[in-house]
C-alpha cells in the first residue's frame, strides 16, 4: 500500500498546524500555482509525452494502410489508431473537474458528480500495492479506500495522482474563497 493511502485528506489537515495547513494551500491558490488547477485528466503523462511516443508509431500505421499490403496487415493497422485515439479519449478527455461545490468525472458520454458534503475520504493508493505501479487519487463516499481502479462510480471518483492535485483537493474542500480561485483561471488545463 502506497505509504498515503490510508490517509484522508481531512485527517491530513487536522491538528495543532491545521491553520498553517490551509493558509499555505491558499496561498498555493493565490499564487498561481498546481493547487489552484480545477481540471484533471484521467492519465498523469503530459500529453506531449503521449504523443511523442505514439505519433511516430501511428505514423507508420498510417502508411501501411495506405500502401498496397495484405488485408490483414492494414486491418492491424487500423486497429492500433483506433485504439491509440481511444486511449488519447480515455486518458486525456476523461477529467475530474472540481468545483467550490463538488467533484465531478467528466467523459464523453458521462458525468458523474460528489457533493464535498458527501465526501469522507480522500486519498493515494496503489491499486495491487505493486511496486512500481501507478498511484491513483480518489474521492469517495465510502468509509474505505477503493478495493481498485475498476471502482469508478457513483460513489468513487479516481483518476492517476498527480503533483498538486492532493492539494488542490484539500483547497476546494476547505472553501478557499472565489476571489484566491479567480487569480488562478490563466494557469486552467
Amino acid at each position: 500500500m502506497h505509504p498515503r493511502g490510508s490517509q484522508n485528506a481531512e485527517a491530513e489537515l487536522d491538528g495543532p498546524g491545521k491553520s498553517e495547513q490551509v493558509a499555505r494551500v491558499k496561498a498555493q491558490v493565490s499564487g498561481g500555482g498546481a493547487a489552484c488547477r480545477s481540471s484533471w485528466p484521467y492519465l498523469r503523462t503530459p500529453q506531449s509525452i503521449y504523443w511523442l511516443v505514439m505519433a511516430p508509431i501511428c505514423g507508420l500505421q498510417v502508411f501501411l494502410v495506405f500502401t498496397p499490403t495484405p488485408g490483414w496487415l492494414r486491418v492491424s493497422a487500423s486497429a492500433v489508431i483506433a485504439l491509440t485515439l481511444i486511449g488519447y479519449l480515455r486518458g486525456y478527455v476523461r477529467r475530474l473537474i472540481l468545483t467550490p461545490e463538488g467533484a465531478t468525472l467528466c467523459t464523453l458520454l458521462s458525468r458523474r458528480f460528489i457533493s464535498w458534503q458527501d465526501v469522507r475520504r480522500t486519498g493515494t493508493y496503489v491499486p495491487g500495492g505493486g511496486l512500481g505501479a501507478t498511484p491513483y487519487f480518489y474521492i469517495t463516499v465510502n468509509d474505505r479506500q477503493p478495493e481498485g481502479r475498476w471502482e469508478n462510480d457513483e460513489r468513487t471518483l479516481q483518476v492517476q495522482d498527480q503533483a498538486g492535485l492532493e492539494a488542490a483537493v484539500a483547497a476546494y474542500r476547505q472553501g478557499v474563497s472565489t476571489e484566491d480561485r479567480t487569480s488562478c483561471r490563466a494557469t486552467r488545463v
